[in-house]
């Protein structure tokens, strides 16, 4: 079986991510419609979730057999008018406008090399006054010599944050389990963002 397939079928089963939770909470009270975009939506629990509590949802996710798997979830079915998935990376994936984006420990996969294009694209997509849910990964994790992913330093931090108001922030480290069952030490920065609106930018 492949890695991919093992982490799908590891992940199918767990719920929404608590930054999605957080967001989704945040908008509750909003009038009219939201989009909502899942960025690497994996096994889609937090497209499943994000499509029960009434948005439209555009998810993608570069494996093949991921975007198979959430065209099967419940929610997905019953509410094709409002979900739209597609088979694509984050470099060629063409974002919506949107309400909310969702990227559930999916960003780090995207590697270092363009990730400051990839991080102006996404805010670009946000409307003023729409949410970023993601987690970063921080310089401490166990991975951290990998040259397939991203890390950002604490340095770093609120340069991404600019352009935003910090909604949600949580560091995380120590020791813990991958999705398919190895060890590893995690060193993980969540978020949930506001886009500032125009001429209100907090600094």
């Amino acid at each position: 079986m492949k890695k991919s397939e093992q982490f799908l079928k590891a992940t199918k089963s767990k719920g929404a991510t608590k930054t999605l939770k957080i967001a989704v909470d945040l908008q509750q009270h909003h009038n009219g419609e939201l989009q909502a975009v899942d960025m690497g939506c994996g096994a889609g629990n937090d497209t499943n979730y994000s499509l029960s509590r009434g948005y439209i949802v555009f998810a993608f996710d570069s494996e093949p057999a991921a975007i198979d798997s959430i065209r099967d979830l419940e929610n997905a079915k019953s509410g094709q008018s409002r979900f739209r998935s597609e088979v694509a990376t984050f470099a060629d994936v063409t974002l919506p406008s949107s309400d909310l984006v969702n990227a559930a420990f999916s960003l780090p996969f995207h590697g270092r090399k363009g990730v400051e294009e990839l991080w102006a694209k996404i805010f670009r997509s946000i409307r003023p006054n729409g949410l970023f849910a993601v987690q970063l990964f921080g310089e401490e994790d166990s991975w951290k010599d990998r040259d397939d992913l991203f890390f950002v330093s604490s340095d770093e931090l609120s340069k991404f944050c600019e352009g935003y108001k910090t909604e949600f922030y949580k560091e995380m480290k120590g020791p813990g389990k991958t999705a398919v069952g190895g060890s590893k030490y995690w060193h993980v920065h969540h978020f949930v963002l506001r886009k500032a609106i125009p001429d209100s930018v907090d600094t």
